[in-house]
This record gives structure tokens, C-alpha cells and sequence, in this order.
């Protein structure tokens, strides 16, 4: 595909995706996109090396041939954190990872990102079931990597869709944040393969 294609045209506003309302529109987008191709996602996970368990920082990343490969291998492996990653167009747009698959927590967090590889949105869902809490936190950003607007909703576990106070700003359940595609933990395992489009 051409590059010109993946720019802007004169059709297009200067800065697209600049307000948080458009950026929201556009993450909707890829949340479909997303799930009409959900056997589409390219599937990792960390290996965590037999001789240190709950090590979680010292795995290497990687690529499985699909997810259900990936869920196959779970018994051999320490596979501590999980992702998937979602291209069109040969560019990286979505990529979601899952932290903590054992014990009282979870957390998603879902990367949406921009043809120019610089992040758009960034969802994090914290769920800690013996606080039987869940904590929204999406974070938008222009395409300089400027934070425009955090949105924060907190959810009770037990009753769904029950709004519950927040008792802060959540930070403490923040993940890592990665502002560019390049800056992806598995984006040496993704790069030969957009190398090609």
C-alpha cells in the first residue's frame, strides 16, 4: 500500500484525532475492528524460566502461532503476562495485554494507537476481587504524546455495572505506559513482520 494512502489528505482536518471526543470515536472503531477479527490477533505471552518463579520482571517475551497455542503451552510455561496484538493495513492499532493471572487481581490494558504509531488512547481496567472492586482508568493522548484527559470510573465487582466512589486517583494501579508503538515490550518480535508492508 502506497504511504501517501496512511496520510492525511486535504479532506482531513490538520491534526485528526486531536480532541477526546474524536479519539474516543476512533478507539470505538478499533474496538470493532477488534472483534471482528479477534482470531486475527497476533498472540505473546512472557516465558518465565523454570528457576524463578514469581520472577515476573525477569521473562522474555514470546510469539505464539495462535492463542489457543498459547493456552496449550500454559501448563509447560510460566506464563505470567499475555498480549495481543491487532494490525490493518500492515500498522500496529490495538494491543491489549493481561497482567496477574493468578492470585486477587487482574488488570487489562488496552493500547490504541494511530497510523503514525503514536498512542491515541490508553485503557486500564484494575480488578482486585478481595476489595471487590474495579477500577476504569482511560488516559487520551494528541499525537506529541501530550496527556489531554484522564476519565476514571470505579465499578463494584459484586453487583455488575454498579458505580462505587473512587477512594483516589487510582495511580497506584497505573501500567507502564508506552507512547509509541516502537516502545511496545514485544515490538522486536512485531517488527520484521511490518518491515514488509
Amino acid at each position: 500500500m502506497p504511504t501517501g494512502a496512511q496520510t492525511p489528505n486535504s479532506a482531513q482536518p490538520a491534526k485528526p484525532l486531536g480532541g477526546v471526543a474524536a479519539i474516543d470515536a476512533y478507539s470505538k472503531q478499533l474496538e470493532s475492528f477488534k472483534r471482528k477479527n479477534h482470531n486475527r490477533a497476533l498472540a505473546f505471552s512472557k516465558i518465565i524460566p523454570e528457576d524463578q518463579p514469581g520472577e515476573t520482571l525477569s521473562g522474555s517475551w514470546r510469539e505464539f502461532k495462535t492463542a489457543k497455542a498459547r493456552e496449550s503451552d500454559f501448563n509447560s510455561h510460566h506464563l505470567y503476562d499475555v498480549g495481543d496484538v491487532w494490525l490493518r493495513a500492515g500498522k500496529v492499532v490495538v494491543a491489549e495485554f493481561e497482567y496477574g493471572t493468578a492470585g486477587d487481581w487482574s488488570q487489562y490494558v488496552t493500547y490504541y494507537f494511530r497510523a503514525d504509531g503514536s498512542l491515541a488512547k490508553m485503557r486500564n481496567v484494575f480488578g482486585k476481587f478481595m476489595g471487590t472492586i474495579k477500577i476504569v482508568k482511560e488516559k487520551f493522548y494528541d499525537s506529541d504524546g501530550k496527556l489531554l484527559h484522564i476519565r476514571l470510573k470505579c465499578y463494584d465487582l459484586e453487583i455488575e455495572g454498579r458505580r462505587k466512589k473512587c477512594t483516589s486517583d487510582a495511580s497506584q494501579y497505573d501500567s507502564e505506559l508506552y507512547k509509541q508503538v516502537q516502545n511496545l515490550p514485544v515490538y522486536q518480535l512485531l517488527k520484521p513482520r511490518l518491515a514488509r508492508h
